[in-house]
């Protein structure tokens, strides 16, 4: 049998309680890898996902993710609420909680991140408003903190490219 450990269906979904939409409450996990069996070791939920969610190799919601969200290699959602944790990069379009992503972290173009994000690139098209740590932080417009080898704040008039330390209210 092929898939997932836990698998959420129509059955096990709630009506989100503003919107009327699906959203998958609970602990979403796939601890055994699928692959070689036609189907990608990942976790994906196409709506909005409250609770624990973890993904042997990925892991995406197409609405809003509520909680922890692990990914082996990535996690994806355009709402991220919480902790989001990839073992390589983490990308959202409007993200608030701590993001930790070794290698990449990606808020897309006018989006917003509000909170602590740890990755060696810091890539935010949108604004930022907390603190980023990482080798190279960019955000269009920064409203806090970037700590790094370079950090580069295209909203500041001057010394918008700064060594090791850049701030902007």
């Amino acid at each position: 049998m092929a898939g997932p450990l836990i698998h959420a269906s129509r059955s096990t979904r709630f009506p989100h309680p503003r919107r009327g939409a699906p959203l998958a409450l609970g602990l979403l996990l796939l601890l055994v890898p699928a692959a070689g069996r036609g189907q990608e070791p990942g976790v994906g939920v196409g709506g909005d996902a409250r609770g624990i969610v973890i993904g042997g190799v990925g892991m995406g919601v197409g609405g809003t993710m509520e909680g922890l969200a692990v990914g082996g290699i990535g996690v994806g959602a355009p709402r991220l609420r919480g902790v989001a944790i990839g073992g390589v990069g983490v990308g959202t379009t409007d993200g608030v909680g701590l993001v930790i992503a070794p290698a990449y972290f990606k808020v897309e173009e006018l989006g917003t991140f509000r909170g602590v994000s740890v990755s060696a690139f810091n890539d935010i098209r949108g604004e930022q408003r907390g603190l980023a740590i990482g080798l190279l932080n960019i955000a269009e417009e920064l409203h806090g903190v970037q700590i790094g080898l370079i950090n580069i704040a295209r909203n500041k008039e001057s010394l918008g490219v700064l060594p090791f330390f850049n701030y902007h209210p």
